[in-house]
């Protein structure tokens, strides 16, 4: 596999072979922060594009501005220009491998922590992919997870009266974000639409509403809070924007990364 060298400029495009088959992916940063050791692995929504992230979703831009972190972007297996099937397996072992191309940059480029970005479906993509993950003790990690759901299967049961439940099983695509979240060694950040009027911490399930993909039973947050010890080691974040609104306080989130970051 190809490694993250000093010659990365600030926007990057380049190809993965992972499993015989190509993955796209593409390193962006500023001059001054490709080699202060932050960076941050996005893993995006259900077919989203990692080229329209990088255009329009400002806020998500900003953020990385904020924090100062430099970024990687892949698209999964079947979507733009990534080869294969997008399959349950195919894309965790893409998320694998870029955590991993990622991990044995570190002395090329100095990376010393890791933000583990992920929405909807990409969080859960990242919740199975660090399922048992050999986190390097030399760099720090925090995992943020954006408007995701306990479990797929619960979800689909909810939106579908059983039956997607059950074709979820069929199909072999489950995916336990809550039970793999419970088992995470790192800190994490959980945003969830909420009735709040702003971003602020919450501690009951009531707060926490339907956000027009996700509903409240379904969201991984509402059952994170079903177990209070597992909450408590979490912070949890509620929101008001929708499912896929933009991130609407930059500010608020940077601020709990440094914090999550600094206790890490």
């Amino acid at each position: 596999s190809p490694s993250l060298s000093k010659e990365v400029c600030k926007i990057r495009r380049g190809v993965l072979v992972i499993g015989g088959k190509c993955s796209d992916f593409l390193v962006m940063g500023k001059p001054d922060t490709l080699f202060e050791g932050r960076w941050t692995l996005c893993s995006l929504g259900n077919a989203q594009f990692y080229e329209l992230e990088c255009l329009f979703n400002k806020p998500l831009l900003e953020l990385l501005a904020t924090v100062k972190s430099n970024a990687l972007f892949f698209n999964y297996p079947g979507v733009g220009e990534s080869e294969g099937n997008p399959n349950k397996e195919s894309i965790i072992q893409a998320y694998r491998s870029f955590l991993r191309l990622l991990e044995q940059s570190k002395h090329e480029i100095g990376v010393k922590e890791i933000l583990l970005y992920g929405h909807s479906i990409g969080a859960a993509v990242q919740a199975e992919a660090l399922q048992n993950w050999p986190f390097d003790p030399n760099i720090a990690y925090l995992a943020i997870k954006r408007r995701t759901f306990s479990c797929l299967s619960q979800m689909a049961k909810i939106r579908t009266n059983r039956w997607g439940s059950k074709l979820i099983s069929l199909l072999d695509w489950e995916l336990d974000t809550a039970l793999r979240s419970k088992c995470l060694q790192v800190p994490e950040i959980i945003l969830q639409t909420a009735s709040v009027p702003s971003y602020r911490k919450i501690c009951n399930q009531k707060e926490i509403v339907d956000d027009t993909v996700i509903s409240q039973k379904a969201s991984l947050a509402y059952a994170l809070l079903q177990n209070q010890p597992w909450a408590a080691e979490k912070s949890l974040i509620g929101i008001p924007e929708k499912h896929n609104a933009p991130l609407s306080d930059v500010a608020y989130l940077a601020c709990e990364i440094a914090r999550c970051l600094g206790s890490a």
